[in-house]
């Protein structure tokens, strides 16, 4: 990742199929919903199928989030102060959360609690 690969987006084998089960207002009609399910099965494939492969989806992610752990120099902010980093970092974490079963490093997950709460987000539930 390095410092150019900061705020990449996380899987989305890995996290866009769990979207749908968080209850979002997104998909509160059952036309939005299928809407959401026929663009991302052209494009990611059967959601059932990717959420049966979680653990490798997570493997593949868990050297970024390490990598991401060494980069960090707050639990307030990536790089000491709030940065365009932050601004890019915090959504990819807030989605990767909802995988059930992923588990950030100390330092990430040190982050994240600290960022969620700090700009009174609740996280999403894991799915």
């Amino acid at each position: 990742m390095g410092r150019e690969g900061i705020g990449q987006a996380p899987a989305p084998p890995l996290t866009q199929p769990r979207y749908p089960l968080l209850g979002l207002p997104e998909f509160a009609s059952v036309a939005a919903l299928d809407h959401y399910h026929l663009r991302k099965r052209k494009t990611l494939g059967d959601f059932v199928e990717l959420r049966a492969s979680t653990r490798q989806h997570i493997s593949k992610l868990m050297p970024d989030l390490e990598e991401l752990d060494g980069l960090i120099q707050s639990p307030l902010a990536i790089n000491g102060k709030l940065s365009l980093d932050d601004i890019r970092v915090l959504p990819l974490l807030r989605s990767a959360a909802v995988v059930k079963g992923l588990r950030f490093p100390s330092k990430v997950r040190d982050y994240f609690e600290t960022m969620m709460s700090h700009i009174g987000y609740t996280p999403l539930p894991a799915v």
